[in-house]
């Protein structure tokens, strides 16, 4: 498609985006409304009434007072903005919402109201979301997929359940045990020592190696392929050499025990 066409029939109307930064996405020298009546109209048939109302009733949903939909954006703060922008971005009704960390600035309760607006949203109107976050609590609770990346790899990938029932790639039984459980608070969480790696041109051996308390040499001879973790379950694939041992019961077995740090001060 030429840069008109995709302007046309794909941006905001198909597929809209909610990025990370939204100070950076909005044009702070004319009115919020001006620019979503800009947008409705490049996009769709709607009035400049209809795409305003339609504004107001978003703003509701996601926290802001439908008033001030002609603030100007440098009158919001950064958690308001990334709201006028979760409301922009729902704005045309769009068959597919790419959200960059949607609710960074906002706190839990918001969270919960946006995320439970964009559930229903999906639920209504058959639009799909492409959720990009660190927060494995947020993907568990509203996603149906999960795709778990490090440096740039798809590690592991399958149902959400699935993986967070049964890992098989080291970085997710490690990410995992990471976070905290409300219901084991006292429980230590697991350290992934060192960093990514920086990469510069083709990778072809694993990411994760210099970092895995599993590694074997192996691991730096090739890039595993993302294949099945096992005949049962074609949908979910991890990228390990080892992906076929049970690594996460051995963890749980405390068999990596030193990955959680035990025995430091």
């Amino acid at each position: 498609m030429s840069q008109r066409e995709l302007n046309r029939e794909i941006r905001w109307d198909e597929i809209s985006l909610i990025p990370q930064s939204a100070m950076n996405s909005l044009d702070p020298v004319r009115r919020i409304s001006t620019q979503a009546v800009e947008l409705a109209q490049v996009h769709t048939d709607m009035t400049e009434e209809e795409a305003l109302d339609r504004l107001r009733e978003l703003f509701g949903i996601v926290g802001l007072q439908e008033e001030r939909v002609t603030d100007y954006p440098f009158e919001f703060s950064g958690g308001m903005q990334q709201r006028a922008i979760i409301a922009f971005a729902l704005l045309l009704d769009p068959a597919l919402i790419i959200a960059d960390e949607p609710t960074t600035a906002l706190d839990v309760i918001m969270q919960d109201q946006v995320f439970a607006y964009l559930d229903k949203v999906r639920e209504e109107l058959s639009t799909s979301m492409l959720l990009i976050t660190h927060d494995i609590s947020v993907v568990l609770e509203s996603c149906d997929n999960l795709a778990v990346m490090h440096a740039g790899q798809v590690a592991e990938t399958g149902t959400s359940v699935d993986l967070y029932e049964n890992p098989h790639h080291p970085y997710f039984i490690l990410l995992k045990d990471a976070f905290p459980d409300i219901q084991a608070p006292d429980e230590p969480l697991s350290i992934i020592e060192g960093d990514p790696p920086q990469l510069r041109g083709d990778v072809d051996y694993c990411t994760f190696v210099d970092r895995c308390p599993w590694a074997v040499e192996e691991c730096r001879q090739g890039m595993p392929d993302l294949e099945p973790v096992d005949a049962d379950s074609p949908d979910h694939l991890a990228s390990c050499i080892r992906k076929d041992e049970d690594l996460n019961a051995e963890y749980l077995a405390d068999d990596v025990g030193a990955v959680r740090g035990e025995g430091d001060d």
